[in-house]
């Protein structure tokens, strides 16, 4: 059983890490490319909007990896608690990043999008603690020695 969780876990843990890597190369391309940038940053969120909604549901659903460690390790139910609250914060995150990718001016350049950069180096920064958080759960769930020896 194990073994199955962990290998689940990471074949659903793909599309959020590389949609969240699209997103890291689009936001880092020169925005000099105005409406290519502006178009490939919005693509990007989109993509990780998509891929944070299918983990959450992956992981909070009713056959999700959070129930099946909560069985298995009841001890770490409050990681699982902080986890499921950070996919609202997430969600959040990247809702607050289409509002400034969207409020920017027809015509754009560095200086205007630093609020849509930051914002989505925030979205970035939180998905990749997210990841490490969830790694180290089905981490401690199946490799601690529970005999204590």
């Amino acid at each position: 059983m194990e073994t199955k969780v962990r290998e689940g876990a990471h074949r659903r843990r793909a599309p959020l890490r590389e949609t969240a890597s699209d997103l890291e190369l689009a936001i880092s391309a020169p925005v000099g490319t105005g409406p290519v940038w502006r178009n490939r940053v919005r693509e990007s969120l989109a993509r990780v909007q998509v891929a944070l909604k299918q983990h959450v549901q992956d992981t909070e659903g009713p056959e999700g990896l959070y129930g099946e460690l909560q069985n298995d390790a009841p001890r770490l139910s409050n990681l699982v608690k902080l986890l499921t609250k950070e996919h609202i914060v997430l969600k959040e995150d990247i809702n607050r990043a289409l509002t400034a990718l969207e409020g920017l001016p027809t015509e754009i350049d560095d200086e205007c999008c630093e609020d849509v950069r930051e914002a989505v180096l925030t979205v970035l920064g939180r998905i990749s603690r997210h990841r490490q958080k969830g790694a180290d759960l089905v981490w401690r769930a199946y490799s601690v020695d529970i005999g204590g020896e």
